[in-house]
């Protein structure tokens, strides 16, 4: 399992409507979708973190939802 994640990225959807996470977010800005790299080093430690987040993460590609 610790293995699954290397390699993979992270769908950050900027169209997912935050209402509900009572995220508000500007209605005259825009919020572009992303695919960061799903683990990546930590500049201090240099241990591997991982790069999601419950509000705008909507799946990991390469990964049945």
């Amino acid at each position: 399992m610790k293995l699954l994640p290397d390699g993979k990225h992270a769908f950050h959807d900027g169209g997912i409507d935050l209402r509900n996470h009572g995220i508000r977010l500007r209605a005259d800005k825009s919020y572009p979708s992303a695919s960061p790299p799903l683990i990546i080093l930590h500049p201090e430690t240099g241990r591997k973190i991982f790069i999601v987040n419950r509000s705008f993460t909507s799946h990991i590609e390469g990964l049945p939802r």
